[in-house]
């Protein structure tokens, strides 16, 4: 499209562009979409209105931003009439979020559907307002500057009233509560199950089954008050796990933790990967064998979705297995003498520099690192230290930092890597705050009155110095806290 300036996209098939941005096609349509519905309907319609937004011809050829166009114009057009969304067998409904969350979609709510695609176009897409302004007029709406002036008004009482900068904003945004394609499903309505089933007694393949189902049924809750453990172990069998191959993330356009390969050298072993899948399934409410212990804020509970391998084998005398689902990871631990252990995190924030990284225990006083296959030329140091050191990398899995231990403040470690699909192939630093998770360090170098200066990353000009003054208030920081 031309009024997208920054870049020429290059064109593609309708059903490439369609699948390749799923996911932020419908959250621009469940967020600038009718909020007066309710979840479940305004969550199907989401999906419904970029389904809708799928040219008919399979050959037709178009970019991303007319994609993106034709979303806009089918979620905001008023309907006089609508039929009922089709209730499904399971109720689909969003993830619950924080307070931060609901403050940010309250604000939404209460725009018009115009001014809300202004605030997604610019805070969500990162569009600069002159290009926002152009996607909008190319769509015929003539209130597009009121809309824009709306969208910068919230912006900037969330950031004066909650304290949620622009960035801040735009990560609420992308976080599982606002992200239409990740759901819970939730016990549907008894009489819509009662109406079901009573259209389906004519079928007698159906109605064979579920008399089966209920015996079932009673012979696991007799099973289950005869033996309670033997019930629990039942439940936990055959978690399935996502193992993904070496190249996978030369093909996937967002660099996050579900696209790094399975590695270490018992990922091929099925029965310590099962026993670790296991452990997750049921948390604190499983095998006594296994000491759960969750961390950062998060929950021990199952993993949404089947949790991804990103490691397994020996480390510094500990059998480690690795895993992760949308916002956790899990790290089970099998050491001399029969312990087991599992240690539930928060996720990095999904982008391609905090997920650079993962922090791996090694012992007292020490951590390595397990890096992203495209995170390359690794060094550590210090917080307070002169000079970078490179670290020794075999199969993704740095040698062992020394962790600052008995210090008033926090001093690190820091890693700074290099990658040639983030950053533009310049070095950017992470902090190890003590989670599996790292945070992505920049800092704001003192600037002119009324100039706006961006973050920078670390470096010799100022950058480590700054967060050294910081140490002491983030030593009391939880675990975790910082690195989302």
């Amino acid at each position: 499209m031309g009024s997208e300036r920054t870049s020429t996209p290059s064109a593609a098939r309708a059903g490439s562009v369609f699948l390749r941005h799923y996911d932020r096609l419908v959250r621009i349509a469940y967020l600038v979409g009718h909020s007066g519905r309710a979840p479940q309907a305004r969550l199907v319609r989401a999906h419904r209105d970029v389904q809708r937004a799928l040219p008919w011809r399979s050959e037709r050829e178009l970019t991303y931003p007319e994609m993106r166009r034709r979303v806009l114009r089918t979620a905001t057009r008023r309907r006089p009439f609508q039929l009922p969304v089709l209730v499904t067998w399971a109720w689909h409904t969003t993830v619950s979020g924080s307070a931060a969350h609901r403050t940010v979609a309250g604000g939404l709510a209460r725009l018009a559907p115009h001014a809300r695609a202004a605030y997604l176009l610019v805070v969500v897409e990162g569009l600069t307002r002159a290009d926002a302004l152009l996607v909008m007029r190319d769509l015929g709406w003539p209130d597009a500057d009121r809309a824009m002036v709306a969208a910068a008004e919230l912006v900037a009482r969330l950031r004066d009233e909650r304290a949620l900068t622009g960035g801040q904003q735009r990560a609420l945004l992308a976080e599982s509560p606002a992200d239409p394609t990740v759901v819970r499903l939730r016990a549907p309505d008894p009489l819509g199950v009662r109406l079901l089933r009573a259209g389906r007694i004519a079928l007698v393949a159906a109605a064979l089954s579920l008399v089966v189902a209920l015996v079932m049924v009673i012979l696991a809750v007799s099973r289950a008050e005869r033996d309670p453990a033997g019930a629990r172990h039942a439940a936990t069998t055959e978690a399935a796990v996502t193992r993904v191959p070496a190249d996978a993330w030369t093909g996937t356009s967002e660099l996050t933790l579900a696209s790094w390969p399975s590695r270490g050298a018992r990922s091929g072993d099925d029965a310590l990967v099962q026993a670790a899948s296991s452990a997750w399934q049921v948390g604190g409410a499983g095998d006594d064998g296994v000491a759960v212990t969750a961390e950062g804020g998060t929950a021990a509970d199952p993993p949404v979705g089947s949790p991804t391998l990103l490691f397994a084998g020996p480390v510094d005398g500990t059998t480690l297995v690795v895993l992760a689902d949308a916002t956790r990871v899990a790290t089970y631990a099998e050491r001399e003498g029969g312990t087991r252990t599992l240690t539930v995190q928060p996720a990095p924030a999904q982008d391609e520099y905090a997920t650079s990284a993962l922090r791996i225990p090694a012992g007292p006083g020490k951590a390595r690192y397990l890096l992203a296959p495209w995170a390359t030329a690794p060094q550590a140091r210090a917080l307070t230290g002169a000079d970078w050191h490179g670290l020794a990398v075999e199969d993704g899995l740095t040698e062992a930092v020394a962790v600052p231990e008995g210090e008033r403040c926090w001093n690190g470690p820091l890693l700074r890597l290099r990658s040639t699909s983030a950053g533009q192939g310049q070095p950017y630093t992470l902090g190890d705050f003590g989670s599996a998770g790292l945070a992505h360090l920049m800092y704001v170098p003192p600037r002119a009155p009324g100039a706006v200066t961006q973050p920078n990353e670390l470096d010799a000009a100022g950058g480590p110095a700054a967060w050294s003054r910081l140490g002491c208030a983030l030593a009391g920081a939880p675990a975790g806290a910082l690195g989302r």
